[in-house]
């Protein structure tokens, strides 16, 4: 009896079946495509590539995030040579935007083709127009910003040191172990910042100040908020830095604080579109965003704490200091050679400096004495190559590769290797001079 139940109701079961399997598969399918649409939707965010750290760049999009929450935005965040790497691989990583105060990457990306002028004209003011390096209607300014001297005031008052106010300052013997900086290979903004001592001091006491102030760096931090981060942990008591940094560890600590450069480069906050973004109507909706009276009042916060459109006073105030060919022609070589001559000669030129500073500071010295501390300040002060090699166009096309297509060719390897061979030479020259003048004194 309970074998004819069961196959009754199996009987039934698939009469049923067989009715409802039409809808089911309709709804399957339903199902299936919106499901479709809905990851295709997720998966093709508004993707902005930013060389700014996270902080305080993340603050940028919350607003616009909750007035358009179904524009969703992911932010990318590299270093200037591999966000160059990211755009140029736009199949695997597709950008649509990119935001950042470094004129030489979008030389470079739009040399590459990369990225192009937005469907809207956004003019910048004119007051910014003169610190403008790009020279181009593929990029836009949101804002601007200077560069400082930023310091911890309590590690200054422990360790006895004054407030400094300009580069000679950092190059002070006192100095020796307490400042840091990053090295322009990995920073646009402190290329600029090195690009404007050579420019302004000329090449030769340019580099004999920033390999001084090379001896007194406790160490060269791989990426420029590093700096104002071991500032504010009083890891260090000083260093130089783009402004937003400065203010923002100002606004979070109140025992730091910052002095701007007098005569230093101004620093605009470029955007761009790339060429192969998908998303460029959402593009325009965030430019338009950033370049509105709120957007701008977030630009110039203590959040994101850069100047905004509205505010010329900085920017009027300070005469550009760039020859921008200079400094797109021969950023590669001057990257190349700041490594070099100082990032890995760091241990030596600590040295060097410190003996060198030591002999200045004795009461008495005699002629013969001055002329070795002279002879060692020229070995330490000086680079293996001259402005005019700098400025030359078939070592400037070898170092080329270098940003263009990432290679390392034998040539290259080869000039490094004498430029630092010859460095290290002048530096083990200096130290035995000023150590020679020690033993003749003791």
């Amino acid at each position: 009896m309970s074998y004819i139940k069961l196959d009754a109701i199996s009987h039934v079961l698939q009469i049923k079946f067989k009715i409802l399997t039409p809808f089911l598969l309709l709804l399957w399918i339903s199902i299936g495509i919106s499901s479709l649409f809905n990851s295709a939707s997720a998966a093709e965010p508004l993707v902005v590539l930013t060389t700014f750290s996270e902080e305080p760049m993340g603050a940028l999009f919350e607003e616009f995030k909750q007035l358009n929450p179904d524009i969703p935005i992911q932010v990318v965040y590299r270093r200037t040579g591999p966000a160059l790497k990211w755009v140029k691989q736009s199949s695997i990583h597709p950008v649509d935007m990119i935001i950042s105060s470094t004129p030489t990457f979008f030389r470079d990306l739009d040399n590459a083709g990369l990225i192009v002028a937005p469907s809207e004209r956004y003019d910048m003011p004119p007051w910014l127009k003169i610190h403008d390096l790009t020279k181009s209607n593929k990029t836009i300014a949101l804002g601007y910003s200077g560069i400082t001297i930023m310091y911890n005031q309590r590690y200054l008052e422990k360790n006895n040191l004054p407030i400094p106010h300009t580069w000679k300052d950092l190059a002070a013997a006192q100095f020796s172990g307490h400042i840091m900086m990053s090295t322009p290979n990995n920073s646009g903004t402190t290329h600029m910042m090195v690009e404007g001592v050579l420019q302004q001091k000329g090449w030769i006491q340019g580099w004999a100040l920033l390999r001084e102030i090379g001896g007194n760096l406790a160490s060269v931090s791989a990426r420029s908020f590093g700096v104002s981060e071991s500032i504010s942990r009083g890891l260090v008591g000083a260093g130089v830095v783009i402004d937003s940094y400065a203010i923002d560890a100002k606004y979070k600590f109140d025992f730091t604080n910052f002095n701007y450069l007098p005569n230093t480069v101004i620093l605009p906050t470029y955007i761009s579109v790339t060429s192969r973004g998908r998303s460029k109507a959402n593009v325009e909706k965030l430019i338009q965003y950033f370049l509105s009276t709120n957007g701008q009042k977030l630009i110039s916060s203590s959040a994101v704490a850069k100047h905004s459109l509205t505010d010329a006073s900085l920017a009027k105030s300070t005469q550009p200091v760039i020859n921008e060919e200079v400094l797109f022609n021969r950023a590669d070589i001057i990257n190349s050679l700041f490594d070099q001559v100082i990032t890995y000669q760091l241990s030596k030129l600590q040295l060097a400096w410190k003996l060198i500073h030591q002999a200045e500071k004795s009461v008495t010295i005699s002629a013969d004495e001055q002329q070795l501390i002279s002879q060692a300040r020229l070995l330490a002060s000086s680079v293996p190559i001259s402005e005019a090699e700098s400025l030359s166009l078939a070592l400037q096309n070898q170092f080329m590769l270098l940003s263009t297509e990432h290679k390392h060719t034998t040539e290259i390897e080869q000039i490094l290797y004498q430029w630092r061979q010859k460095s290290e030479s002048q530096l083990d020259q200096a130290i035995s001079l000023m150590n020679s003048l020690v033993s003749k004194k003791s």
